[in-house]
């Protein structure tokens, strides 16, 4: 005997939160300041590495990898822990002919 007025509350209700709703707006993955390694770490990074050419991710999301290019064209990577800011030794030497 109340489930019509019930019912019909609830449409109503359901009706308006549907209305009021506004889709947002994606974030912007790029947007803000850019990321100041520098500020993470406690050390330099030794120009002996060679020339920076890449970065990359891990797994961990504090530890980043990366790639330099030597002199003599040998590819190395190092892993980087912004947690803990400390540059790790030379995980991959790629040496090219």
């Amino acid at each position: 005997m109340h489930k019509k007025p019930l019912l019909s509350f609830f449409g109503i209700a359901f009706a308006l939160m549907i209305v009021s709703c506004e889709r947002l707006d994606e974030p912007d993955p790029w947007a803000g300041e850019p990321m100041n390694l520098n500020s993470f770490l406690a050390e330099d990074i030794p120009l002996a590495h060679g020339r920076f050419v890449s970065v990359t991710t891990t797994q961990n999301p504090f530890v980043v990898t990366l790639w330099f290019e030597r002199p003599d064209q040998t590819v190395i990577a190092v892993r980087v822990n912004t947690s803990r800011g400390t540059i790790g030794e030379s995980v991959i030497s790629i040496p090219r002919r």
